[in-house]
């Protein structure tokens, strides 16, 4: 991941995290739509009951292993499984063909709704935040606006639908507040949350210094160390036909930023460290330069650190983020002042305070999010959780853990078996994918049975790993950029194995899918897993 990424995190207002994945929230007018959808997912979990009142519908099923009935608690509040369960299949439903190697990312989101509608709710509570009758009413107003607008553009389309429909604008309006509205809650948790990113915003001020400020740039170095990327070499790293051992991927990139920074200090070049070690790709091999960029582009801890340096310090320890640890070097400052700056200072007051707001309001959900504290109780979810933040070792005990309660969580046995891979377990991860296909939603799953078969070949049964490449195949069928991917890598395979009778098959699809390409070349990015995904509701 390119620290240049890192610029824009803050400066628009149509990106979401969800977990460490970067997400672009959707349109106004689809925003409106999955508002929707949020109303229908409360109105489940207020008809189900909300944390921890548990019962109703919605059980577990015997073939679902044991299970905690309580997923995870946010400063003592439960997260019940119905709960939990009942929204991640709201957010299933909306996918348009929900894929097993992709649901770990749906699961985990799931989960970070859930935690922080709890820690929104918390703070609306605690900031004396009031929603009125008035202020609902004047939001469905609003909504309901939207939804016509977006469904008829052209006036006279609405007209022509009124007319068919014999209903009066008025009709078809009160129609939409009572299908859309079922649930007051839902609507007031809404309102709520945007009255108390109002307050927030509204104590955020700027002065001219402030303004002024606004344009400082710095250029700086950085040597990027991420705990991914160094637990995944030292899994490589292990000797041919052994399991490679679990690895804390944090713990090693905190020692290695800590033994270059001391490097650093006792006066190693900076620029040669950089080049050698770091694993931002866009630097690196710049010697870490990153260029001048503006006060409030980077990230926030990364922000803060560069700009409380002077021109040729650099930082006393490593700077951790989300991408890993940085050992940041100040190389220039400067104010970058637009020409026209006294002439249309208003204008770009404006839009640096609005900025500056957006910002603000990021911020305060991050600390709220940080203090909350959040004990997750379900091993898979808390699995997530560790591998995601580099614990490698950790996350694999957790999710062994889920798998030895349900051996058929497919979706916990798909992404264990992917760490046994790669420590090259061939064995465990062989035993994890044989699990998975041994499953309905596994069995028809085309990449789990490629997965499989590179494994089989690995071990030289080339019988197994037939069977698996032909099966991956079969499945692959439909005209979709990732059974194009599966059937090139197939296709490749039978060759190698002498088998031209299937890889003549594979061949004539790959023919017909270019054509299809040809003649249509949107045909081809539908209906896969992730040609259609849709950004589950928040």
């Amino acid at each position: 991941m390119s620290i240049v990424r890192m610029r824009k995190v803050f400066r628009g207002r149509m990106k979401m995290k969800v977990g460490k994945k970067i997400l672009d929230l959707p349109s106004p007018a689809e925003g409106v739509f999955y508002l929707i959808i949020l109303i229908f997912v409360a109105g489940a979990y207020y008809t189900f009951g909300g944390p921890g009142k548990g019962g109703g519908q919605g059980q577990p099923s015997a073939d679902q292993g044991k299970r905690t009935p309580v997923v995870a608690k946010v400063n003592g509040e439960k997260i019940t499984r119905q709960l939990y369960d009942t929204n991640l299949q709201m957010r299933l439903q909306g996918m348009s063909e929900p894929d097993i190697t992709q649901e770990r990312y749906v699961r985990s989101g799931t989960l970070s709704a859930l935690i922080d509608a709890i820690v929104m709710r918390a703070a609306i509570r605690k900031e004396g935040v009031k929603v009125s009758g008035a202020d609902l009413n004047a939001e469905k107003d609003k909504q309901v606006e939207q939804i016509v607008s977006q469904r008829f553009p052209d006036k006279k389309q609405l007209v022509h639908f009124l007319r068919k429909e014999n209903k009066t604008l008025e009709q078809f309006k009160r129609g939409l507040r009572e299908e859309a509205f079922k649930d007051p809650e839902a609507l007031r948790d809404q309102v709520g949350r945007d009255k108390l990113q109002q307050l927030i915003e509204s104590k955020v001020t700027i002065t001219d210094a402030d303004l002024a400020a606004s344009y400082n740039e710095a250029q700086a170095s950085h040597i990027l160390i991420s705990s991914k990327k160094l637990a995944e070499a030292a899994q490589k790293a292990a000797k041919p036909g052994q399991p490679a051992p679990a690895v804390d991927g944090d713990a090693l990139a905190k020692k290695k930023a800590d033994d270059l920074l001391a490097q650093i200090k006792a006066g190693a070049d900076f620029a040669k460290l950089a080049r050698e070690n770091s694993d931002d790709p866009g630097s690196a091999s710049k010697g870490g330069d990153l260029g001048f960029f503006k006060k409030g582009m980077m990230v926030p801890e990364f922000d803060a650190a560069v700009f409380a340096l002077k021109p040729g310090e650099v930082t006393q320890t490593p700077v951790k983020t989300d991408f890993g640890y940085h050992i940041i070097k100040v190389i220039a400052t400067r104010q970058n002042l637009p020409k026209d700056f006294e002439k249309n200072k208003e204008t770009y007051r404006s839009q640096v305070l609005q900025d500056k707001k957006s910002r603000a309001w990021a911020e305060y959900q991050k600390t709220l999010t940080k203090e909350a504290k959040t004990e997750i109780e379900d091993p898979e979810l808390e699995a997530y959780r560790l591998l995601d933040d580099g614990k490698q070792a950790e996350g694999e005990a957790k999710l062994a853990a889920a798998v030895e309660l349900n051996p058929k969580n497919v979706v916990a046995c798909w992404e264990l078996g992917k760490l046994y891979d790669e420590k090259k377990d061939a064995a465990n991860a062989i035993k994890m994918f044989e699990l998975v296909t041994a499953t309905e939603d596994g069995a028809r799953n085309p990449m789990v049975h490629l997965k499989l078969g590179d494994l089989y070949l690995a071990q030289n049964d080339k019988a197994k790993a037939l069977i698996s490449y032909t099966n991956a195949s079969d499945r692959a069928s439909g005209f979709t950029m990732q059974n194009f991917s599966v059937n090139m890598q197939v296709e490749e395979k039978l060759k190698s194995l002498g088998d031209a009778k299937s890889a003549a098959k594979v061949t004539q699809w790959l023919t017909d899918f270019r054509k299809e390409q040809q003649n249509n070349p949107m045909g081809g990015m539908g209906g896969g897993p992730m040609g259609n995904f849709q950004m589950p509701p928040q």
